[in-house]
């Protein structure tokens, strides 16, 4: 995988809770357009403090009111591989955030399996949902959101892992050996997300700056920031960020 020759669509928002306000609206909007077109709409959900936010919006008056959620589908970029109910858990995070609020008869939810089964089971138990899922598709998911690490990854994507640094062509992958716990997760891999409609990737504060700076910079490699390997297929990837993370020389460097 090469670096992606086209330069970022960076949106700036002045801080985390219009950044989250923005995706949600963001996320109403493309939900709306996929079932208008399509009939349906197919959303991976991410973890972490932003897209918690964004789930809380969304779930709420007045955006709940907007998306049909009977033809909605949500999928997850990646798990940790612990019970739904763990407090570590991507699932649980996305239901006491978003789901929860929603009647439960409303929305599919596609959860990675991570009980009574083991990791890599349970990758190819997930793979199989998503060939089963877009067998008569012509585009997998029509959204991703994603978040990063100070140090760059994304989803359970690690600088300089295996899962980064070797081709292969898995949609769902297993990590047994994550510098952050728990140390077992599945992920979705490049190839699932970068087939996606859209992507949307979240990032707030001042401590994501150095993974900015090298998304900028040409010489920097995936290898060693993995999020610089999201690039859609046929679609777009836009981040929205937030003023602390850009700083003062960053939004001028881009003239934001």
């Amino acid at each position: 995988m090469t670096n992606n020759p086209h330069p970022p669509k960076i949106s700036v928002f002045p801080n985390k809770a219009e950044l989250a306000q923005a995706a949600a609206e963001a996320f109403v909007e493309k939900a709306r357009a996929a079932i208008e077109a399509r009939g349906r709409f197919s959303v991976v959900l991410a973890g972490g403090g932003t897209p918690k936010d964004l789930h809380a919006l969304v779930g709420s008056s007045p955006l709940k009111e907007q998306i049909e959620w009977s033809k909605v589908d949500v999928f997850f970029g990646d798990e940790r591989f612990v019970p739904h109910d763990h407090e570590q858990s991507n699932y649980r995070q996305a239901f006491e955030s978003l789901l929860k609020q929603l009647d439960s008869t409303q929305v599919t939810v596609y959860a990675v399996p991570t009980e009574n089964i083991s990791a890599e089971e349970a990758a190819k138990k997930y793979e199989k949902t998503l060939q089963d899922y877009f067998a008569t598709k012509a585009t997998p998911f029509d959204l991703v959101f994603l978040g990063i690490g100070p140090d760059g990854h994304t989803a359970s994507l690690f600088p300089n892992h295996p899962l980064v640094t070797e081709e292969n062509d898995e949609l769902v992958q297993v990590i047994h050996d994550s510098p952050k716990p728990p140390a077992t997760r599945l992920t979705l891999s490049f190839k699932s997300i970068n087939a996606a409609r859209d992507i949307i990737i979240l990032a707030a504060g001042e401590n994501k700056r150095a993974a900015m700076e090298g998304l900028l910079d040409q010489s920097v490699a995936i290898k060693d920031l993995p999020v610089k390997g999201i690039q859609t297929n046929e679609g777009t990837v836009c981040w929205y960020v937030d003023e602390a993370l850009m700083g003062e020389e960053l939004l001028k460097d881009l003239d934001l």
